[in-house]
């Protein structure tokens, strides 16, 4: 009953009725079976466990983990008030123990949902290792409790038993830390990879700039020109009517949306500036109105600066592609600094048909098609490499917003 209890926890299903009438039926079932099939009866549960998941839309991966845990944490739990009891010499019946190794299977469940399963990043190498590690450690331990059952067993395979165990979990202690180091080398060369492709954006960015200035240039010079030539023929009318028609009304010196984008001057940190400036011109560029709101001077910021340019990166990014097609699309960024925080507000309009925020979130997802663009699940990863950084994410009236805020210390 508890390995069950604890299965509904882990994978959030202990609320569904189904799931705990088909859990009493099979209690019911197994206990009855249990006094002709006695070991065996270990597996079949198992087997139902995962049955059980994978009919409450479960993949096979995360069905076989959450049963082999479920059953791992109560024979943990079960050594755990033994190896405790007998060390301080107390003596409990049965009934006793098994309490106290249910009060003790339940906080573990609590602690490995709430602070281990819930932070980590789902689609991680090292996640992916620590369910094959589980998945094998209690089909390992199954196979060495069903040798010790037959009587017929050679006494050297009993006593090879424990060996093998301690040089499994050696080996299994082995893979985890290579693991780590794999996942080091691979987020390093990764974030290599990232740091390279904003520097060309960067740089990209700059040469454009800088063709425009030239451009600003040219044809500043030529209405001077023009210009000069009505003050030296005293045409005071043709001037106003020149100035009138072809520079205010058509904006040839100042384009009114790129000056309302000025507020950036008060991102003071040059990459973070770059990053934001870059994406909200491309958006200019396609058509998209900009609103931007950063009231005061933001002259450093309690995260890496490469973490932030990239979470503010794919933001925008995601906001520009949504915004590149609907109609009369408007973008919202604002940068405000509170007592203790500092707030990144990105909003724009949104289809009203935008799928849901789980779908959004999956791995890879993208509008763009199969292995294209960079979803939420990557920022959702970004964000958890930073505890002091969080992210809510919400679609209203319309709009799909996102707020990021950054905690002080």
């Amino acid at each position: 009953m508890t390995m069950f209890v604890g299965l509904g926890y882990l994978n959030k299903k202990l609320r569904n009725k189904k799931y705990a009438l088909l859990s009493i039926l099979v209690i019911l079932l197994i206990s009855v079976l249990y006094q002709w099939i006695n070991v065996i009866a270990t597996g079949l549960v198992w087997l139902v466990m995962c049955t059980l998941v994978i009919y409450h839309e479960e993949t096979l991966q995360s069905a076989l983990f959450y049963a082999s845990l479920s059953i791992i944490l109560l024979i943990f739990s079960n050594y755990l008030i033994y190896v405790i009891l007998k060390s301080l010499s107390i003596m409990m019946n049965d009934l006793g123990m098994c309490f106290l190794s249910i009060i003790l299977y339940l906080c573990l469940a609590f602690y490995l949902r709430n602070y281990i399963l819930k932070k980590a990043p789902l689609e991680s190498m090292i996640y992916d290792i620590s369910k094959y590690t589980v998945i094998a450690t209690f089909l390992i331990y199954f196979i060495f409790l069903m040798i010790e059952r037959f009587s017929d067993v050679d006494c050297f395979m009993k006593g090879a038993h424990g060996i093998f165990m301690l040089a499994y979990s050696l080996f299994a202690v082995l893979i985890s830390f290579l693991a780590v180091y794999i996942k080091k080398a691979e987020y390093k060369s990764k974030e290599e990879k990232n740091r390279m492709e904003y520097l060309i954006e960067y740089s990209e960015q700059i040469e454009k700039s800088y063709m425009e200035i030239r451009k600003f240039k040219h044809d500043y010079k030529n209405i001077l020109v023009s210009m000069e030539n009505y003050i030296q023929s005293n045409d005071i009318d043709g001037m106003k009517h020149f100035f009138y028609s072809h520079i205010k009304e058509t904006g040839t010196l100042f384009d009114q949306e790129l000056l309302e984008m000025s507020p950036i001057r008060n991102l003071e940190v040059k990459e973070i500036k770059s990053i934001v400036l870059s994406k909200l011109y491309l958006a200019h560029e396609k058509g998209i109105e900009i609103d931007v709101n950063v009231p005061q001077k933001l002259d450093s910021f309690p995260v890496p600066s490469i973490m932030l340019v990239r979470m503010l990166g794919i933001i925008l990014d995601n906001a520009v592609e949504e915004s590149s097609i609907i109609d009369k699309p408007k973008i919202l960024f604002a940068g405000l600094r509170q007592e203790e925080a500092i707030t990144f507000i990105i909003a724009n309009k949104c289809r009203s048909d935008i799928p849901d925020l789980h779908v959004l979130k999956k791995k890879s997802y993208s509008s763009k098609g199969k292995e294209r663009g960079i979803g939420l699940s990557n920022l959702d990863e970004l964000v958890q490499l930073n505890k002091n950084v969080y992210l809510d994410t919400k679609i209203e009236e319309g709009q799909f917003i996102q707020i990021l805020t950054i905690w002080e210390g």
